[in-house]
């Protein structure tokens, strides 16, 4: 009887410690998981998505939100060579994610192996005004992204004035100084020349009197 005993504990001890491995294999896989968020604007075309990457067809994702009631459930089906886009809910509001990330494998089913949060920026509503134009990735106000808050029109195109007249002072020395180098560069260099035939002559002087 006691042999028995001992065989079913020594069964039963293996059986956990196969299913631990194999759940432990899982959770490095969930663990290798990486994200990027891409953020795009062109004109009437805006767009937020996150792009996960190095997703295991065991592996599933369960992302919820602040924005609604949504469960969005992403399988190896919504898989392409491990890649895994979401698109944002709205780009009119900032929305925070929840990634919770399991497996099929039975041996932790049911287990949360890791939990991403991560968000989606709110569209400038300002970006499309004329104050902007060309400006997008000169000036950081000017980013079809940046968060205005409760900032008015008025105030948007006034920092963005502000920043743009320290930007024109500065490329125009930059210009000032391209255009009138030269000026500068070679009065300099025929200065060095003279000063240089000068001080070799003096020593030649020198050696001959010596």
């Amino acid at each position: 009887m006691k042999k028995i005993c001992m065989f079913l504990m020594l069964t039963i001890l293996m059986s956990v410690s196969k299913l631990e491995a194999s759940c432990n294999d899982s959770q490095i896989l969930a663990n290798d998981i990486e994200y990027s968020i891409f953020e795009s604007y062109d004109y009437d075309d805006v767009k937020s998505e996150v792009e996960f990457y190095g997703l295991s067809d065991e592996l599933y994702l369960e992302v919820t939100n602040d924005y609604n009631d949504d469960v969005d459930v992403y399988t190896k089906d919504n898989f392409t060579d491990g890649v895994l886009v979401i698109q944002s809910k709205t780009v009119t509001e900032k929305i925070n994610y929840s990634a919770k990330v399991y497996t099929t494998d039975t041996s932790c089913s049911n287990k949360i192996l890791r939990n991403i949060n991560f968000s989606t920026n709110k569209y400038n509503i300002f970006v499309s005004n004329e104050v902007c134009n060309d400006r997008y990735d000169t000036i950081k106000y000017c980013n079809p992204f940046y968060d205005v808050k409760d900032m008015s029109l008025t105030e948007f195109i006034k920092l963005v004035n502000k920043e743009a007249a320290k930007l024109d002072v500065h490329y125009t020395f930059k210009d000032y100084v391209k255009m009138y180098y030269l000026y500068v560069l070679i009065p300099f260099l025929v200065i060095s020349i003279v000063y240089i035939v000068r001080i070799i002559i003096f020593k030649r002087r020198k050696k001959q009197y010596v």
